[in-house]
């Protein structure tokens, strides 16, 4: 994802949600190249709802069709944080996207990138 700003897209592309789970959001589709990438969000406040807010993501026919999907999510409850990201085949997306939910301090949902 060169070329562009990722904090710049994941916080003016996607807008915020609301109650999970009919807050599934998606971004505009940005294109680099010949490649294409989208963003999805979801509020979870539970790791329960991890599974859930993925398989809401995956309805979208786009998503399920891309190449890869990283994701990354932070959920902080009382004194417990519970964070996990997964690079889908593209190494080291995933920590990327995690360390960019660290350093903009957004927590309580989940991003998924698509390519």
């Amino acid at each position: 994802m060169r070329g562009f700003r990722l904090s710049e897209w994941i916080l003016y592309q996607t807008t915020p949600v609301s109650v999970y789970p009919d807050s599934v959001k998606h971004s505009n589709i940005m294109q680099e190249g010949s490649s294409s990438f989208q963003a999805h969000s979801a509020k979870i406040t539970d790791p329960a709802q991890v599974m859930p807010a993925m398989h809401e993501i995956f309805t979208n026919h786009k998503v399920a069709k891309a190449t890869h999907n990283v994701y990354a999510y932070i959920i902080t409850s009382a004194n417990t944080i519970v964070e996990n990201s997964n690079d889908d085949g593209d190494f080291g997306a995933g920590k990327k996207l995690l360390r960019f939910l660290r350093e903009s301090n957004i927590c309580n949902k989940i991003v998924v990138i698509t390519s």
